[in-house]
């Protein structure tokens, strides 16, 4: 939950692909981050200002497979935004499953993910 109770998380309700959503905590209010931000939410930061999140990155890879089908890997990739999806921020290439791990003691936190 972010800092004024609203649950980030992915939705095709708007344009049928996964995007990235807020909702209040009671399930109403539900509203596109942004203008079709593709993703799947990781954790809010500690202070509310920041989600994480996970997507698809550019395509590498790109050639012809067996049986003649041409295919591309796309590696997931790590962001931010601010809860309006007014700024976007490239975090890490190769990454997932974001989250921050408060440090009390030194009152900031850490990134986390899962390297890919």
């Amino acid at each position: 939950m972010g800092a004024v109770g609203n649950a980030a998380f992915s939705t095709g309700r708007f344009n049928g692909g996964n995007v990235l959503a807020l909702m209040n905590d009671d399930g109403s209010g539900v509203s596109q981050i942004g203008t079709s931000i593709p993703g799947w939410p990781g954790s809010w930061s500690p202070d509310g200002t920041q989600i994480a999140f996970t997507a698809r990155g550019d395509p590498e890879l790109c050639g012809s497979m067996p049986g003649g089908v041409y295919s591309c890997y796309f590696p997931y990739v790590i962001y931010t935004t601010t809860p309006d999806g007014a700024v976007v921020t490239r975090v890490v290439d190769y990454g997932a499953d974001p989250a921050w791990m408060p440090q009390p003691r030194r009152r900031s936190s850490r990134f986390v993910f899962v390297y890919l």
